[in-house]
């Protein structure tokens, strides 16, 4: 999973299942994982408000998100 110039690579979840908290963890320097309950069902049990998000709104975010990445790139002045 690791490329590139990557020197250290943490993974950080809220909750997670523990077939696949025990796989991520082996991809990465550091996993963080705040819960990992041996029956997972389904993740939006774990959260107070798991309001789903409109597809349109996921895309409105990725466009904002590579237009602020590659605001970034650009050289200063």
């Amino acid at each position: 999973m690791k490329k590139g110039k990557i020197t250290k690579l943490i993974l950080a979840l809220p909750v997670g299942p523990p077939e696949a908290a025990a796989e991520l963890r082996k991809m990465v320097d550091d996993f963080i994982c705040l819960e990992v309950p041996a029956y997972f069902g389904a993740v939006g049990a774990f959260y107070e408000d798991f309001t789903q998000v409109s597809d349109d709104e996921v895309v409105e975010m990725l466009e904002r998100s590579v237009a602020g990445a590659a605001s970034e790139e650009e050289p200063n002045g």
